[in-house]
């Protein structure tokens, strides 16, 4: 082949691709970013529900788990016996009363503590809820203190050796001895915005502090 034929062979290939490339980068716009975007799973949860999660089985032979509806999360508890599922307690009375505990609104489809466990009796709930333990009674939706709890929280993130935890509050960090209950504030100048340890980036969030535990 002639030097000028393998030149213009290669350059009409180059001007192919170049004008390719081109082209592919032209289709790709910002819409169809944001179209794409919309299939993420922070877009498309909301818009699936009846699943069940947290499922945990009571002394009683009976299952507490959530479920999830079309406006957030249900707590439910069947009877395998009787073959029965109900609402656990009344959302809308505890949301109230917990908005009063925490300075802020709490929604009765988006309660703010993942798990809990009844009393013997089953006329009280107890659960924790930012690192402290609460009892409620459901017959007056009155909720009392019972100070740090010592057992491990959703939203903590556990030490290798299993004897700590660390967790958020007020956008500041704190740790939470799990042998005595006894809490440490390791921050104390986190603010909305510029808090410690936050998951506040990429697609998914969760309220859990993000941290590396050093091997000792």
């Amino acid at each position: 082949m002639k030097p000028q034929a393998t030149a213009f062979s290669l350059l009409s290939f180059l001007l192919i691709f170049a004008s390719a490339c081109s082209f592919n980068s032209e289709q790709v716009t910002e819409a169809d970013y944001q179209r794409a975007e919309r299939f993420l799973s922070s877009h498309t949860n909301d818009l699936v529900y009846g699943s069940i999660s947290g499922e945990n089985w009571t002394e009683d032979d009976r299952l507490i788990y959530r479920h999830s509806v079309k406006d957030g999360t249900e707590f439910m508890v069947a009877d395998p016996e009787s073959g029965t599922a109900e609402q656990a307690f009344d959302h809308e009375q505890l949301a109230a009363t917990l908005s009063d505990i925490i300075d802020e609104d709490a929604e009765p489809l988006d309660l703010p503590f993942r798990s809990f466990s009844f009393s013997e009796d089953g006329n009280s709930i107890t659960f924790s809820l930012n690192g402290t333990e609460y009892t409620c009674e459901l017959a007056n939706y009155t909720c009392a203190e019972n100070g740090d709890a010592a057992g491990r929280n959703w939203n903590e993130s556990v030490s290798p050796d299993g004897t700590k935890a660390v967790f958020i509050r007020d956008h500041n960090l704190y740790m939470r001895n799990l042998e005595t209950g006894n809490v440490t504030q390791l921050t104390s100048d986190g603010r909305e915005d510029f808090g410690y340890a936050t998951n506040n980036a990429g697609w998914t969030k969760r309220d859990a502090p993000v941290v590396l535990w050093s091997p000792d």
